[in-house]
C-alpha cells in the first residue's frame, strides 16, 4: 500500500469544543444561556466554518491499494462537514487504475518557496501553515479517468515533511499507472 497526505482525525471537532467549551465557561460566569450560545457559536465557527471550508487542506489522504486508487472525496462543502463528524464510517473513493486514461502533476517545476517560519509558534500560526504551504507550494496529481472525470489527489503535505520519501512513493504510482497501460 502506498499512502500519502494526512489521515483524517478527531482534531476538527476537539479543537471546536475546546475553544467551546472555554469561551462558554467564560460566558457562562455571568449568564448560563448566553455562555452556552457563545460556546455553540465558537464550536460551529471552528469546526464547520474553518475546517468545514478547508478540511482538505488539512487532511488529503489517499492510497493506492490492490490496484486501486482510494481517496476520501472532499469536493463540497456538505461533504467535508460529513466527514468531519462521521471520519470512521466515511468510505473512500475508490478507482481501479485500469480505469485511469493518464495523469498529470503540477506544482513541481516550481522552486520551495518558504513562508516564513519553520516551527509553529501560535495557535495561530498552527492552524494556518498547512493552508499557506498549499498556497505557497502547491503539488498535486491530476488523474484523468477513461470516462473524462478528473480527480485531483494532493502530494503536497509528502513533499513538505519528507520530499524523498514522497518522491519514492509518487515513483511507484508513477509505475503501476505505466503498468497498467502497456498490459
Amino acid at each position: 500500500m502506498i499512502t500519502f497526505g494526512k489521515k483524517i482525525t478527531f482534531r476538527p471537532i476537539a479543537f471546536g469544543l475546546v475553544l467551546g467549551l472555554f469561551t462558554g465557561s467564560i460566558f457562562s460566569a455571568f449568564n448560563t444561556i448566553v455562555g452556552v450560545i457563545i460556546g455553540l457559536i465558537f464550536f460551529s465557527i471552528v469546526t464547520l466554518g474553518y475546517y468545514g471550508a478547508n478540511l482538505e487542506l488539512n487532511f488529503s489522504y489517499w492510497q493506492v491499494k490492490d490496484n486501486q486508487i482510494q481517496y476520501y472525496d472532499l469536493t463540497t462543502y456538505s461533504k467535508r462537514v460529513k466527514t468531519i463528524f462521521l471520519m470512521r464510517a466515511t468510505k473512500m473513493a475508490s478507482i481501479p487504475i485500469d480505469k485511469v486514461q493518464g495523469f498529470g502533476l503540477v506544482g513541481f517545476s516550481r522552486k520551495y518557496q518558504d513562508i516564513g517560519w519553520g516551527i509553529p509558534v501560535s495557535a495561530y500560526q498552527a492552524i494556518e501553515s498547512p493552508v499557506l504551504l498549499r498556497i505557497k507550494n502547491p503539488k498535486y496529481m491530476i488523474v484523468k479517468m477513461k470516462n473524462g472525470e478528473k480527480i485531483m489527489l494532493d502530494l503536497t503535505r509528502d513533499f513538505e515533511y519528507n520530499s524523498e520519501d514522497a518522491q519514492a512513493k509518487l515513483d511507484k504510482v508513477i509505475a503501476l499507472f505505466n503498468n497498467s497501460h502497456t498490459k
